[in-house]
């Protein structure tokens, strides 16, 4: 039986999945799964839209109580299937930020919970979704099978479930009980109970998913050399933005209308210069161009962005590629592959002499640039 400080261990070991997905995750949400339909952002809106466990276990708690059965007559897995599309439905459109946080934020609610939990639920046996009650079981690893031997009724609906089965398995991967298969079992009887089969197996399949977009946000290239445009940079580490900035003494505007620039970098990168203070090799930088709105809807007074971009420029560290480690590209509108920036541009010299550390103009970017000067790395300039 798990103590309710192994409870909250395991708690915290979720957030730490979560945390170590994170960079991979925002490299590329809309990559898909290895198995079913899902992208990374679906599997991370399933997994928001499963946050809050311990508020649905205490309701399920209330309704056995009052002798209700937990599902409403006629409930088929296929109805799981619809919900689970519905909730993710419900945040597609939301940052990949913002789900993030929300699986964090009610996972941190959750430990808080379990802290003020009865200790008489701990040893409570409970039903599962048929109403059968077993005897605590020992714990399995998540997503396997459970054995033979453990008591599975046959689900809902028998074969006129099957359609809902396949579903839910398309979903959650072959092999998985869908919730009428799972065998009844104490609440907190293994070391797991944060994590449904279901979850752990979304959360295999998403590390696997993760590891292929991590390969997606390096540099790539075409076979003459020119740089695919990074896909996606906008979920990327925002660095800074700045406005109608000139690096020249005496430089005056010569645009038309005044430019924001924002500053995006790879989140692999990022997660290793927190670490180091370094941008490691195939460190990608996305500067966005933004022209600058004035009087529009209620703003009488200062600038914001628009949605036109006006140019993406992209600062590359590949030290076996570029000369001095670093290449520079311009693309236009059409987000088309694009030809390295010639050396003897004047971008090249002027990150040598002025970046503050590696060539880059960390010294912008109020986030890192405490990073580096921690670590020792930081020239100023």
């Amino acid at each position: 039986m798990a103590t309710r400080d192994e409870i909250i261990a395991e708690l915290q070991r979720v957030n730490a999945r979560i945390d170590a997905l994170t960079p991979k995750i925002l490299a590329r949400p809309d990559a898909p799964l290895p198995e079913g339909t899902w992208t990374v952002h679906d599997a991370v809106c399933h997994l928001a839209a499963d946050g809050n466990a311990v508020p649905r276990f205490l309701h399920r708690v209330e309704v056995i109580d009052q002798g209700l059965p937990l599902r409403p007559p006629g409930w088929t897995p296929a109805m799981m299937d619809e919900e689970n599309e519905a909730n993710i439905a419900k945040r597609k459109g939301l940052p990949i930020t913002d789900v993030l946080k929300e699986i964090r934020d009610a996972m941190d609610a959750d430990i808080e919970r379990v802290k003020g939990l009865d200790e008489a639920l701990w040893t409570r046996e409970m039903p599962n979704f048929r109403g059968v009650v077993g005897p605590a079981r020992q714990p399995q690893r998540p997503g396997r099978r459970a054995p033979a031997a453990l008591p599975r009724p046959d689900p809902e609906g028998g074969l006129a479930a099957s359609a809902g089965k396949t579903a839910y398995r398309q979903a959650y991967g072959p092999g998985m009980l869908t919730p009428s298969e799972a065998p009844a079992t104490s609440p907190f009887a293994t070391k797991e109970p944060a994590m449904s089969k279901r979850n752990a197996l979304v959360f295999a399949l998403l590390l696997a998913a993760s590891a292929t977009a991590a390969k997606a946000q390096a540099p790539a290239y075409t076979a003459s050399g020119e740089l695919i445009p990074p896909a996606g940079y906008r979920e990327w580490v925002y660095m800074s933005s700045g406005f109608d900035m000139a690096y020249a003494e005496g430089a005056s505007a010569t645009n038309a209308v005044s430019i924001f620039d924002n500053v995006f970098v790879d989140p692999a990168s990022w997660a290793e210069f927190k670490k180091t203070g370094h941008w490691p090799d195939k460190t990608v930088f996305v500067l966005e161009l933004r022209s600058a709105g004035g009087n529009a809807s209620i703003n009488k007074k200062g600038h914001f962005q628009t949605e036109g971009v006006t140019a993406v420029e992209v600062h590359v560290r590949d030290d076996a590629r570029f000369k001095g480690g670093w290449g520079f590209f311009a693309f236009g509108s059409g987000g088309k592959p694009a030809k390295q920036i010639g050396y003897d541009a004047p971008c090249y010299s002027c990150h040598q002499q002025h970046g503050a550390v590696d060539t880059t103009f960390t010294q912008f970017y109020p986030t890192a640039k405490p990073i580096a000067v921690k670590a020792g790395n930081y020239t100023e300039k």
